[in-house]
């Protein structure tokens, strides 16, 4: 079994990368819950994860406010329309 924190290490790094790390985004978008350590690497990744947003627009709608917040947040980064999530934030 997978060690969490190697994994939001990995995460981390992956964002920290930015766009360079983009052929990663099928993996981390598909990263099963918690998702907020996934979302922020998407977002660090940026429009270059832009194909994921489908998959971050869900956790706007759920209960946890930090991953809504890291939803928003990823959305901000890979590109899109922001006012359908600025809800998310309150």
């Amino acid at each position: 079994e997978p060690d969490p924190v190697r994994q939001v290490e990995l995460l981390e790094a992956l964002g920290a990368i930015g766009p360079g790390a983009a052929e990663a985004v099928p993996v981390v978008a598909s990263r099963p819950p918690p998702p907020a350590d996934a979302l922020l690497c998407l977002g660090g990744i940026g429009p270059a994860a832009g194909n994921s947003a489908p998959a971050i627009r869900r956790y706007l709608a759920e209960p946890d406010p930090d991953v809504r917040l890291a939803a928003a947040y990823a959305l901000a980064r890979v590109g899109g329309d922001r006012g359908p999530y600025r809800g998310a934030l309150e």
